[in-house]
């Protein structure tokens, strides 16, 4: 704020002058006001989850084509060429692509088929520890473990019962996971990996992918 610059007012009436009045004198500057953070967007309230299928990240789930996505988001910040391997059990070759929203934290894996030109769809999303982002059941960046287990007590057990033991075997290529800083979910159909990263028994990170993961490299 500038400080208000002195004025001087003279006062004429009947031929005769007046006095000059004049404003007082300036002083200091006043200290700006202090400005106010935007507020943040309210967080949804934790829900319990049935079946991974039926969450996402931001509305985002896999499956997902870019329009949806883009409808969700906006445009990415950066966007990476697709790459491709060889799959003898996979019958359609696949592109895998990655972009970034950096505002928001958010990562999305896009997957084409037979051409990297070809449409693509999310086969993975996830979010790190600087988004402001939530899931459909209300999990969140910062949201306690204890509220993590209640909202996803479905998909724990489905994981635990169906995977858990060939995961802990190797007979799966599943992700490393330490009970202590990561809960493992899974869809009832297996077709849905979630992995939720804590750090002090806080969120720090939520990852949803296909559940063709379990099945990487195994010929």
């Amino acid at each position: 704020m500038r400080g208000a610059a002195a004025v001087l007012i003279f006062v004429t009436g009947c031929g005769h002058p007046r006095p000059a009045v004049t404003s007082p004198p300036p002083s200091a500057p006043a200290a700006p006001a202090p400005t106010r953070a935007a507020p943040a967007r309210p967080a949804p309230p934790i829900t319990e989850c049935p079946d991974l299928r039926l969450d996402a990240i931001a509305g985002i789930q896999l499956g997902k084509d870019e329009a949806t996505v883009r409808a969700a988001v906006g445009a990415a910040t950066q966007e990476f060429a697709p790459t491709t391997r060889f799959e003898p059990m996979i019958e359609h070759q696949r592109w895998t692509s990655t972009a970034v929203w950096r505002a928001h934290d958010l990562h999305v894996e896009w997957t084409a088929l037979v051409d990297a030109s070809a449409p693509r769809t999310v086969s993975a999303v996830g979010i790190g520890p600087d988004s402001d982002l939530a899931t459909s059941c209300g999990v969140r960046i910062g949201t306690p473990r204890a509220e993590v287990e209640r909202a996803y007590r479905g998909p724990i057990a489905v994981w635990t019962q169906t995977f858990g033991a060939a995961a802990a075997a190797g007979y799966l290529a599943a992700p490393a996971a330490a009970a202590s800083t990561t809960v493992v979910l899974a869809s009832a159909d297996g077709a849905i990996i979630g992995l939720v990263e804590l750090t002090d028994d806080r969120v720090t990170g939520i990852l949803f992918m296909s559940g063709a993961v379990l099945y990487a490299n195994q010929w």
